[in-house]
């Protein structure tokens, strides 16, 4: 295993969601981020507030693959934070300008 990683999703609701990520040299691990969108999914939850990513480095965005999950899991994603920074979000939508499912609004 990498530098380990490890992310929190905030609910709309309120509820935190956790999860860590299996970085294995053959491929088949998976991100922090999809961990805890599973977690979230067993409570049947699906839109989110906000999402933080750390890694031993420090604080780091979602990365596309990640990105892309939190989009099609709900349209109201686009307008979750996403914490780049300990003091710096941005808005889902403006970390995938032109996405294909947001392009008419």
């Amino acid at each position: 295993m990498t530098t380990p990683f490890a992310a929190a999703i905030r609910a709309r609701s309120g509820r935190i969601y956790t999860g860590i990520c299996l970085d294995l040299p053959c491929g088949i691990g998976f991100c922090a981020e999809h961990a805890a969108v599973a977690e979230m999914l067993e409570s049947r939850e699906t839109q989110l507030d906000s999402v933080v990513a750390v890694s031993g480095a420090g604080m780091l965005p979602p990365y596309g693959r990640c990105r892309e999950l939190i989009a099609l899991l709900h349209p109201g994603n686009f307008d979750a934070a996403i914490f780049i920074t300990e003091d710096r979000a941005a808005l889902l939508r403006d970390l995938l300008l032109e996405h294909w499912l947001n392009r008419g609004s």
